[in-house]
């Protein structure tokens, strides 16, 4: 069984910033090594992560790249969008002339 320790990420003062945890299992790929940790500052309110989701950071731009949050619906609410779109195209098929 394979065992890696505790990666702990501190600042300049030794504040704990993240602590990845100790983790054991057979199918445990190795640990990334880290040669530079970057940070970036963003404004409060610049994410909405209820949208969406941080993948990464652009290291030329240093800016974030994210990508949209697929909202998981509720057993009503997919029931209104089959509604809607069962009205869409029965109004399509009407203005095509089509026979309902």
């Amino acid at each position: 069984m394979k065992q890696i320790g505790n990666r702990i990420i501190c600042d300049q003062d030794g504040a704990i910033m993240y602590s990845y945890g100790e983790i054991q299992g057979a199918d445990i790929p190795d640990r990334k090594e880290i040669t530079e940790i970057h940070c970036i500052d963003l404004d409060f309110g610049e994410i909405d992560y209820s949208k969406v989701r941080l993948v990464s950071i652009d290291m030329n731009t240093k800016k974030p790249i994210t990508e949209p949050i697929e909202p998981i619906l509720t057993e009503e609410q997919k029931r209104i969008k089959e509604l809607e779109q069962n009205n869409a195209d029965l109004v399509y098929k009407v203005m095509m002339g089509e026979g309902v």
